[in-house]
């Protein structure tokens, strides 16, 4: 089973202070490759992570993923980018994605810092 999704991730997590936004994300456009951003296939799961040129939404790169085995869990391929984040603060998280063909399952997964 091959399933290759584009993320056009002009990623923006941006924190709202008034009426100024500030990008928390590095690389957001993917235009440095896969610096700042961490790819990860688990499990059983494998997948190929690359950027690519001829998909892109905004700017010149998008995240290319090509999953050749699924995991058992939803997690198991994932990129992650860790940002600083404060409590009370409002956040706005904005990207584009596709899919070569039907996905089972898309998310934008948060993990809190127990300190």
């Amino acid at each position: 089973m091959n399933k290759a999704f584009l993320i056009s991730f002009f990623l923006v997590i941006t924190a709202i202070f008034g009426q100024e936004e500030q990008n928390l994300i590095k690389n957001g456009g993917f235009e440095d490759q896969l610096i700042h951003w961490n790819p990860l296939s688990e499990g059983i799961s494998e997948a190929t992570f690359t950027t690519d040129t001829k998909n892109k939404q905004i700017g010149k790169h998008a995240l290319k993923v090509d999953v050749t085995a699924v995991g058992r869990k939803p997690w198991d391929v994932q990129c992650y980018q860790i940002f600083p984040s404060k409590k009370g603060t409002n956040y706005e998280i904005s990207l584009l994605a596709k899919s070569d063909s039907p996905l089972n399952e898309f998310g934008i997964c948060r993990k809190r810092n127990q300190n």
